[in-house]
């Protein structure tokens, strides 16, 4: 059997691979690589090597863009999906969830999209097909209310985080810590990561 390629250390365009990481879901090698502008990213050995892929996509941000909350967006979507640290990258990253490579190549591509397909600053993008990929076929903009609908094992009592759980007569995500068989209320929250910051807080102030 051929011997995989090593691309550790080799520069492609602004990208300097670190090291391989594990295969994409279509058996692609894939490697976390550094950018010139201190961002990382996963292509897959196959564009780095074709020039497909030759930055985190800085390169492609329009004069004016990095300040628009689409790209806000955006860099929230490439951290839960590549970034392990991330603290929603086990429903995302870890279950396999991807990012269409138009868009992580070119984040005027998704900007476009958005634009194109009924984005506003009152809307958050929603994956139609929640156990799918951000792609332009899986993705549309709906309120926070229908997104939060739209997310897997998640909007009930078993969120997979302790202390959190889903308020159906809110509609919001509740956050509770329980000290000496005492439970502390730490509040309702929009955005589930909200609740689990609020949790995890909770537990360092009452570990003292």
């Amino acid at each position: 059997m051929a011997r995989a390629l090593d691309l550790s250390g080799e520069v492609y365009g602004k990208l300097t691979v670190i090291k391989r990481v594990e295969n994409d879901k279509h058996g692609k090698a894939r490697w976390l690589c550094r950018c010139e502008c201190g961002n990382e990213s996963t292509p897959n050995g196959a564009d780095l090597r074709s020039g497909k892929s030759r930055s985190c996509g800085c390169s492609h941000v329009t004069h004016g863009l990095s300040h628009h909350r689409t790209h806000n967006i955006f860099t929230q979507m490439k951290e839960r999906c590549y970034n392990p640290k991330h603290i929603s990258y086990p429903w995302y990253g870890e279950k396999g969830v991807e990012i269409h490579q138009g868009w992580l190549d070119d984040f005027s591509s998704f900007y476009n999209w958005a634009i194109s397909n009924g984005y506003s600053d009152a809307l958050e993008i929603d994956r139609i097909d929640s156990a799918g990929d951000y792609t332009p076929n899986n993705c549309r903009w709906v309120t926070r209310t229908v997104q939060n609908v739209n997310q897997p094992n998640r909007v009930d009592n078993t969120s997979g985080v302790k202390g959190v759980k889903w308020n159906k007569s809110r509609k919001k995500w509740e956050a509770n810590i329980d000290v000496n068989k005492k439970r502390h209320y730490l509040g309702l929250y929009d955005i589930f990561e909200e609740a689990v910051n609020a949790r995890k807080e909770a537990e360092k102030r009452y570990s003292r």
